[in-house]
């Protein structure tokens, strides 16, 4: 026999495969919605970076030309900080001419300093020769006119932009001294008194206010800060105007420390991370200035005043995976409607099973003859006649000829067409074993000794009496009746046999065969 499908099992099986497979799916879904989103925000923030990048550089250009030009003027000689008509001369148009140069100055390798510092009308020029420092103010006119400022100049060979750009040995971008109260960030650049053998830095303290006059604006929000910063770690500038006059949040100063953390390992030119703090996920992004290597811009950026762009594509992934839900159940119940009639089969076979043999043996009986289901009165003997007879043998055995030929069944014998329970105490059987003993050689003698493992033959007691079943498995091999030395071949139809020609048995194993 083969062995029997538990349906429970078959169920909680299927139940399983269907429910890892929407599990699988959702996972996968839950993945691109995530690969999807950080696509989506590291683009806009990169939009964002090279859009401030391309307006700083394009202000800046101008700026580092002038500085370059001022380093040519020291190379050659042409910086005397002790001749104040040469720096008038020479930086005053500067200053007026380019409106994000807020000051300059220049300072040598002895100490001695001179610093030019523009107001609304005019400018003021502050120099220091060893401990002499004298202050003018130069007019819109040009007229230098001595003045007493409240305005102190150290040693300047202290600062930060000073030693950079000494030590480096080329231009840096740096916090502003504050020469000038609208300075926002400093330029400086070494050079080297060809003439006289000194060397010194001149340095432009440079205003940004606007790096967001373009398009990057659009992208810009209240909680959003958009900031240079040099590789040290030092901020120079913020460049989102909508919130120069806010106060940089416990919140934010965790993320550009972050950032700056994040930038001495920058592997490429920009970093992109998230970090949760609190309840609301924040983003941070690192741009190096593709034209200004030593220039970093920094962004910080809460997740839920990105662009639109994220949530609508986030909601498209949950409708797709929504969609993926809905299609998994109705592809499971679609499955259990096409397989109701097996599942409930099964199911029934099963509760046979689980039931004792005396319960089982009556549910069959009170399902009537089918085409799975046949009754026998007794084994051997003929109730109209009194006498054994080779046409009951040749009854049952044709049915379970019959059923080895079609889908199996199962035969019982001792039970009448109409369901009553009769018993074999008519065959007259010595005990259970000659019984069985007996219908188990008629088969192998009319039917054939190697159907006997397609085969379950079992006396059960049903109602204090005794009832023989048969239970038989359908077999791929063609199964012929032989008596008195003449074959026949049966097929079951409905509840009853039908006894095919020989061209018909031919078609019906030719056809069987091919399923």
């Amino acid at each position: 026999m083969k062995p029997h499908v538990d349906i429970k099992s078959f169920l909680k099986f299927l139940i399983f495969i269907v429910a890892v497979l929407v599990l699988a799916v959702s996972v996968f879904s839950i993945v691109q919605i995530n690969s999807v989103k950080r696509q989506t925000i590291s683009a806009v923030m990169e939009s964002t970076l090279e859009k401030a990048d391309i307006e700083m550089t394009l202000n800046l250009d101008s700026i580092n030309s002038n500085l370059e030009i001022a380093k040519s003027w020291g190379d050659s000689g042409l910086i005397k900080i002790e001749d104040e008509d040469a720096l008038q001369s020479q930086f005053v148009q500067l200053l007026r001419q380019y409106k994000n140069i807020a000051a300059l100055c220049v300072v040598n390798e002895k100490g001695d300093s001179a610093a030019l510092i523009k107001k609304d009308s005019s400018v003021d020029m502050v120099r220091k020769l060893g401990e002499r420092i004298q202050q003018w103010q130069i007019d819109s006119e040009n007229n230098r006119t001595p003045v007493t400022l409240t305005f102190e100049i150290e040693d300047l060979r202290k600062t930060g932009w000073y030693k950079n750009a000494v030590t480096d040995g080329k231009g840096v971008f740096t916090q502003s001294h504050m020469f000038s109260e609208n300075s926002t960030g400093s330029l400086a650049m070494p050079y080297s008194d060809k003439v006289e053998g000194r060397k010194g830095v001149v340095m432009f303290e440079i205003t940004m206010d606007e790096i967001t006059s373009g398009d990057t604006k659009s992208y810009l929000h209240k909680k959003n800060h958009i900031f240079l910063f040099s590789p040290s770690g030092h901020v120079v500038t913020l460049l989102n105007t909508l919130t120069m006059d806010e106060k940089i949040t416990e919140q934010q100063k965790q993320l550009m420390d972050k950032i700056f953390e994040n930038s001495k390992s920058l592997a490429g030119n920009r970093s992109f991370s998230s970090y949760l703090i609190g309840d609301e996920v924040w983003w941070t992004g690192i741009l190096r200035s593709e034209k200004n290597s030593n220039v970093l811009i920094g962004m910080i950026t809460p997740e839920s005043e990105l662009v639109p762009e994220i949530s609508s594509g986030r909601y498209k992934w949950y409708a797709v995976l929504s969609g993926v839900i809905v299609v998994g159940a109705l592809f499971f119940a679609a499955l259990i409607r096409t397989y109701r009639r097996t599942v409930l089969q099964l199911d029934q076979l099963h509760q046979r099973e689980t039931k004792t043999d005396e319960e089982r043996i009556l549910d069959l009986i009170s399902q009537g003859e089918s085409a799975n289901l046949e009754f026998k009165s007794t084994v051997r003997f003929n109730l109209k006649s009194g006498k054994n007879g080779r046409e009951i043998e040749h009854a049952w055995l044709k049915n379970v000829a019959a059923f080895l030929n079609s889908n199996g069944g199962s035969v019982l014998i001792g039970v009448a067409d109409d369901g009553e329970v009769l018993g074999l105490e008519p065959d007259n059987f010595a005990s259970q074993d000659k019984c069985i003993l007996h219908v188990t050689n008629l088969i192998k003698q009319c039917i054939g000794t190697e159907f006997h493992s397609y085969l379950n033959i079992n006396i059960h007691t049903v109602q204090g009496k005794e009832v023989v079943e048969i239970r038989v498995e359908p077999s791929r091999t063609p199964a012929y009746l032989t008596q008195n030395k003449e074959e026949e071949f049966f097929i079951r139809s409905g509840p009853s046999c039908s006894r095919l020609t020989v061209s018909q048995a031919v078609n019906y194993i030719l056809e069987r065969q091919k399923h």
